[in-house]
């Protein structure tokens, strides 16, 4: 017996289902990577703003009288104004307390003492131990930060200078 080839040409099932696991692996690997960069940019973000917050906290203590400064404590409003006074930052204008969706707090309590101040990021997500990483580095110093991953949180001690 013969037999017959039909004239219809096509794909089989087993060939689509080849082609659709290929298109799937190459979303997922593709899903991945742009995470990833998400994260990245991110952490960056994140340590610019770091720097910049020391760099203004740094000017400050040039300019300010640090007591002033150590008197405003933990409260960003009260930061932010003692910073105006001294003219760091305009008028009207403040430390955020949200960069990149992550929550932020400030510490000048002892300023005035040893001229450290502390940064405390909360909300950080899978992020925690990225930026720990990348503002130690950032410093070439490991033992600046202390991350509490399970409250997705980091909070540095920065560095004078």
């Amino acid at each position: 017996m013969e037999r017959k080839r039909s004239s219809q040409a096509g794909f089989t099932l087993i060939e689509l289902a080849i082609a659709i696991a290929v298109i799937a692996i190459l979303v997922g690997a593709v899903a991945i990577g742009v995470g990833s960069l998400s994260r990245d940019a991110k952490v960056n973000n994140l340590v610019d703003f770091v720097d910049k917050y020391k760099s203004i906290i740094e000017t400050a203590k040039l300019k300010c009288d640090l007591n002033a400064l150590q008197s405003a404590g933990t409260d960003a409003t009260n930061i932010s104004t003692a910073l105006q006074n001294c003219g760091v930052l305009n008028a009207g204008e403040n430390l955020p307390t949200q960069v990149q969706g992550a929550t932020v707090s400030y510490d000048l309590t002892t300023v005035a003492k040893n001229g450290k101040y502390k940064i405390t990021i909360t909300n950080l997500g899978d992020t925690t131990t990225l930026l720990e990483t990348a503002i130690e580095k950032k410093y070439n110093n490991t033992n600046i930060c202390t991350a509490d991953t399970t409250n997705a949180s980091l909070t540095c001690t920065l560095p004078n200078g």
